[in-house]
Parts: C-alpha cells; structure tokens; sequence
C-alpha cells in the first residue's frame, strides 16, 4: 500500500469518526432537550391542576422520579459517553498520524495545528464539560419535578 492509499484511508477515517461525534452529540442534546421538556411540562401540570397525593404517593413519586433519572444516566447516558470517548480517543490517534500536532508541520510557525492538549481528547481527565453539563441540567429538570411533587401537590 502506497503513502496516497493511506493518507486516503486516514482522511476517510477521519471523516467516519467526526460523524460519530457529532451524531452522538447531537443525540444527547436533542434527548436532553425532549427529557427536559417533559420534566418541566410535568411540573407545570402538577402546580397547575388541583392535584393531591397524600404523603405516601408523594415519597413514592418522588423515589420513582429519581430511580428514572439514575436509569437514564447510568444506563442510557453513561453508554452514549463511554461512546463519545471512544471515539475521540480514535479520532486524535488519526489526527496524530496526520500530523496534526507536530510543530511546523502545515506552515512556518512553531506551533501545531492543533493545541497538544486535544491529543488526550477522550482519556480520563480530558472529558470536557459536554456530559456534566447535560447531566446537570437534567438534574435541575428532575429536581424541579421532584420539588414541585412534594410540595405542590
């Protein structure tokens, strides 16, 4: 196999694996954003309709709302992160071996193309905030309806 066959095979690599990014990204949002949506529509319902669980249904509801939650973070999310990671792990090895990082590589200056920090992109500590950030704001959706179950019906 020549260098043109595999600088080909890479470049296409390359393009597979930022598909899968952004297509898991993307997945996430838009499930966070339904979720989230059905959390504060629920909530609304709940503060706004006449509404009345006695003490027992409210301490029932409220558990089952945040076995849910865990489900879906540990379970749904969880698998869409370890994903996510894999796949940027993937997509710096291309990078490297496309020479993305090495100084002077593309042009005259001293620098890489990329920061040598995007090397690590999907190892431990090197995450990013993109799923702490969705986690969070779910969990504010689901505290907003575990709220509004105990003390608004």
């Amino acid at each position: 196999m020549n260098d043109q066959q595999k600088l080909d095979i890479l470049i296409q690599a390359l393009q597979e694996r930022n598909a899968s990014v952004h297509t898991i990204r993307e997945r996430v949002q838009t499930v966070s954003l339904w979720i989230l949506g059905l959390l504060l529509a629920s909530s609304g319902y709940i503060f706004q309709s006449n509404i009345c669980f006695d003490k027992i249904q409210k301490i029932a509801l409220a558990i089952f709302v945040l076995i849910v939650w865990l489900v879906i973070r540990k379970y749904y999310f969880a698998d869409l992160e370890k994903g996510f990671n894999n796949q940027r792990k993937i997509l710096a090895k291309i990078e490297n071996a496309l020479g993305f990082y090495e100084e002077a590589f593309f042009n005259e200056e001293k620098e890489s193309i990329y920061p040598k920090e995007w090397k690590k992109s999907g190892q431990k500590g090197s995450e990013g905030k993109f799923f702490e950030n969705s986690y969070n704001l779910l969990a504010v959706g689901f505290g907003i309806l575990v709220f509004t179950i105990l003390l608004f019906s």
